[in-house]
């Protein structure tokens, strides 16, 4: 069957998911992840603005204006801008990549990017063959609406899949939340995580304040549900075992309702439904849905 065409963005930003062979783990320690960034930042064309986003992005009078402020370009692809990186977070088996293409286009970026890391991945665990599913995905952003939208889902994946306990927190996502004590930001930056000045993390192509890119990523906003992905029941059941080590439904109704919702989140990254999820759980559909809409 041949594959479906990639959907072309007018903005130049897409949404990229990049996941592991079999959802295998693609990170198993710290060096993993620092490698992938650097990886990362090798493979983009340099950025050549400096600041931050709290001192390059201007307050708005709203949150969202009347007209749509994402840059366009006159093709998906323009040779006259560098490629920048808005957001990022990895995951143990997935990378979530919020940019804008620039002077080269998106697949050749992420095939330098899964090249590069899989050949040191491969050689650091001693093992052949491809290290990614398939071919990455990616989704076209074309409005301001969406782009928050995104960036927000990136930015509350290590929350709501239990990897972290505040957002803005997790390492290797690339937001942080802004000081409430008036310190100097740079200080609270992990040394695992890119730094705005230095090249990687663009500022927002958005007039949006630091403050309120931050209010908006705590509201009550329903989560976007990107790259829907069909997949059977019975691989639904593997993907419990595998991520809670549960053979039955029973077990897992067990768990603290935090950490079933922490599991839903995670069965509904590896593609299962709602629907699904309910089968595989045994949770009420109608409780499903409201656990992933929190």
């Amino acid at each position: 069957m041949p594959r479906r065409a990639r959907r072309m963005s007018s903005t130049g930003i897409y949404h990229i998911m990049l996941r592991g062979i079999d959802r295998m783990v693609i990170f198993h320690d710290d060096e993993d992840r620092l490698r992938f960034q650097e990886d990362l930042r090798s493979c983009l064309p340099p950025f050549s603005g400096v600041g931050s986003a709290s001192t390059a992005v201007a307050a708005a009078p709203a949150l969202f204006p009347d007209r749509n402020t994402v840059s366009r370009t006159e093709s998906p692809v323009d040779t006259k801008k560098p490629a920048m990186l808005f957001q990022y977070c990895l995951m143990d088996n997935h990378v979530h990549l919020l940019l804008q293409t620039g002077s080269d286009p998106l697949n050749l970026i992420m095939k330098r990017v899964g090249i590069k890391y899989a050949g040191y991945y491969n050689w650091k665990y001693m093992r052949t063959g491809h290290l990614f599913q398939d071919r990455f995905r990616s989704e076209p952003v074309e409005d301001d609406r969406y782009f928050l939208a995104v960036y927000r889902y990136i930015t509350l994946n290590p929350v709501k899949a239990g990897l972290s306990d505040q957002i803005g927190e997790y390492l290797w996502c690339g937001y942080r939340s802004p000081c409430a004590d008036g310190s100097d930001e740079k200080e609270t930056r992990s040394p695992g995580a890119f730094s705005f000045s230095g090249g990687i993390c663009s500022p927002l192509p958005l007039d949006i304040s630091p403050e309120q890119l931050d209010r908006f990523i705590r509201s009550e906003q329903e989560n976007i549900r990107p790259f829907p992905e069909k997949i059977s029941d019975r691989q639904a059941a593997a993907i419990l075992r595998e991520k809670t080590g549960f053979a039955s439904p029973e077990e897992f109704r067990k768990l603290e309702k935090q950490k079933q919702i922490q599991y839903l989140f995670i069965f509904q990254e590896e593609g299962m439904s709602p629907f699904q999820i309910s089968r595989v759980t045994g949770i009420p559909k109608s409780n499903v849905f409201r656990y992933l809409r929190t």
